[in-house]
C-alpha cells in the first residue's frame, strides 16, 4: 500500500507542472505559552480524581470473593 502511494504520488508530481503562489514564508515552529498555576491545578485535580476514584474501587470491591 504505501509503495503503491509513493509510486502515485512521483507519478503524479512528474505529470504536473509546478505552481508558484506569492504569499508569506511558512513558519518553521511555534511558540507555546502556558500559564503555569492553571496547569498545575489541572494536573493536580486529574491526579485526585484518580486517587478518589480508586479509593472508591477499592473499598466497593472490598467484599468481592473470588473462587477458584
Amino acid at each position: 500500500m504505501a509503495e503503491f502511494a509513493i509510486g502515485s504520488l512521483a507519478t503524479m508530481a512528474s505529470k504536473n507542472d509546478r505552481i508558484e503562489h506569492e504569499g508569506m514564508v511558512p513558519h518553521l515552529g511555534s511558540r507555546l505559552s502556558v500559564y503555569w498555576p492553571y496547569a498545575i491545578s489541572i494536573c493536580v485535580g486529574i491526579a485526585a480524581t484518580h486517587l478518589a476514584l480508586f479509593v472508591a474501587t477499592a473499598i466497593t470491591t472490598r467484599g468481592v470473593i473470588i473462587k477458584s
